[in-house]
């Protein structure tokens, strides 16, 4: 912090009646320091003081209206004392500094590589969940997942199987999403909770269901679920079968309305992987478009 200089009136006032008064930015020659802006009037050092401590915004500083003034003003006191000049050209640079610090962009923050940030994590999470609405959505629109009946039933009812005296029906997606949610309800608690880091995709678990369907060609809903799974993990499949729906790999039956629900698949079903691998570029769709994992 600069001090207010202490000058010898009776030595100046003789120079003072002979050099042009001082401008109008500093109305009182006998306090060199004190400064006159639209926003400001007091001691200069006082004013760089409050805007180094942020309780004056170096923004609303209009430097055109500051500067010009001031050089007028140093002009006028290099006849007095060059040495004094000097202190308040230091003053004049430390707030131009600090101003053009304020008004130029601010580089961006060096990248470290800690852990996630939250909020960029819940960000994420939500375009996830936003997308998953969207696929959900679109399977919502149609009517039924499919009409072709599966022309290999096998009799007994146990670990899957259909029974072909039975008349089975089409699921609808808003069926399938009802039964997900009584399974979840009903799905046994996890009393020890392990925090292990999620990275799979709903393409890998994607890739995982059609392996499973390639090995037996029908599961019970709740057994493909997995529920001794993770939370997660039970979302993330759910989702899994319902993409292959929509792809027309499987299809989705039941008896009646909340009666156990199979999942088997298409005759279309390797082609229908083919495609999906992108092996083949004819795939079936039920919509125009593909949604993306």
């Amino acid at each position: 912090m600069l001090k207010v200089v202490e000058t010898n009136a009776e030595a100046v006032a003789p120079m003072i009646s002979r050099d042009p008064q001082p401008p109008t930015l500093f109305p009182n020659p006998e306090n060199p320091l004190e400064v006159k802006l639209s926003i400001f009037e007091g001691p200069l050092d006082l004013l760089l003081h409050l805007i180094r401590r942020r309780e004056v915004a170096v923004a609303e500083v209009k430097l055109s209206e500051l500067t010009a003034s001031y050089l007028d003003y140093l002009n006028w006191m290099e006849s007095i004392n060059l040495d004094v000049a000097g202190e308040y050209l230091d003053i004049a640079a430390t707030l131009i500094l600090i101003k053009s610090r304020e008004l130029l962009p601010k580089p961006p923050p060096e990248e470290f590589l800690e852990e996630e940030n939250p909020e960029e994590l819940l960000r994420q999470r939500l375009l996830e969940y936003q997308s998953f609405k969207e696929v959900a959505f679109a399977l919502g629109d149609l009517d039924v997942l499919g009409r072709d009946v599966f022309s290999r039933p096998e009799p007994g009812t146990e670990s899957g199987e259909v029974n072909p005296q039975e008349e089975w029906e089409e699921v609808s997606v808003y069926n399938l999403m009802e039964a997900f949610q009584r399974v979840m309800e009903h799905r046994p608690r996890i009393t020890s909770h392990v925090i292990e880091p999620e990275t799979l995709r709903l393409e890998d678990r994607i890739g995982q269901l059609i392996e499973q369907f390639r090995q037996q060609p029908r599961w019970r809903f709740e057994e493909l679920l997995a529920l001794g799974q993770p939370k997660g993990w039970v979302i993330l499949t759910f989702l899994g079968v319902l993409e292959i729906v929509r792809l027309r790999m499987i299809r989705v039956i039941q008896v009646e309305d909340f009666s156990e629900i199979h999942c088997l698949v298409r005759e279309e079903f390797e082609k229908q992987v083919r495609v999906w691998l992108g092996i083949e570029d004819d795939l079936v769709f039920v919509e125009d478009h593909k949604f993306s994992a």
